[in-house]
């Protein structure tokens, strides 16, 4: 079964051998207390990514089922870039189960699902919940496929912070403690809130 965390977006590793930490990589990673603190931060990290950049990153299959504004023409999909639609159902009573699937080609994907949007080709009923639409879409599926700019910004904040360490005094403070202030946006240093706006959806 595909999992629904949110994607990791580096490692330990990748934290430790941030030049920020040069010269103290050896000692830290004998720190099992630190490493274990820097895997709960990764974690923490790349939830809030997803909450600040309003999207879902992990590429795998979703269901969807969204609001559509009468006689639109338009939707649009959390999850991008979309890879593959497999099913879209309009029903104005939610029973999707037993309404007829639209045929492919009643709708596209705007710049080959790049954005997110689905362009219908005649304009939907619309209505709350009227429209259920099964797809694949998403950033990458595992660490590998992360972007190298998203992974070396993640690397970057979380190293930051344990070059704060001494201020955030992590002995004795979770992680999810700290989360409200560690992994604001207003925390982070300029280069990793540019890279996050580059993911960020605008629609």
């Amino acid at each position: 079964m595909a999992t629904t965390d949110p994607l990791e977006l580096c490692t330990v590793d990748d934290v430790l051998i941030h030049p920020a930490l040069a010269g103290r990589r050896e000692a830290k990673i004998e720190d099992t207390h630190l490493t274990d603190w820097i895997a709960r931060a990764i974690k923490a990290f790349s939830a809030s990514v997803e909450r600040i950049c309003d999207r879902p990153l992990r590429l795998m299959a979703r269901t969807e089922i969204l609001d559509v504004a009468r006689w639109s023409y338009i939707v649009t999909l959390r999850a991008y870039p979309i890879t593959e639609v497999q099913e879209v159902r309009e029903s104005t009573t939610q029973e999707f189960d037993s309404s007829a699937i639209l045929d492919a080609s009643d709708y596209a994907l705007s710049q080959q699902g790049r954005t997110g949007t689905l362009h219908f080709m005649a304009a939907r009923i619309g209505g709350p919940q009227s429209l259920r639409v099964i797809y694949t879409g998403g950033i990458a599926a595992d660490l590998q496929h992360v972007p190298d700019d998203l992974r070396d910004a993640a690397a970057t904040h979380v190293a930051y912070l344990v070059m704060r360490a001494p201020t955030l005094q992590l002995e004795s403070m979770g992680v999810m403690q700290g989360s409200a202030t560690m992994f604001s946006k207003a925390s982070m240093l300029p280069a990793v809130k540019e890279v996050l706006d580059g993911y960020t959806r605008m629609i």
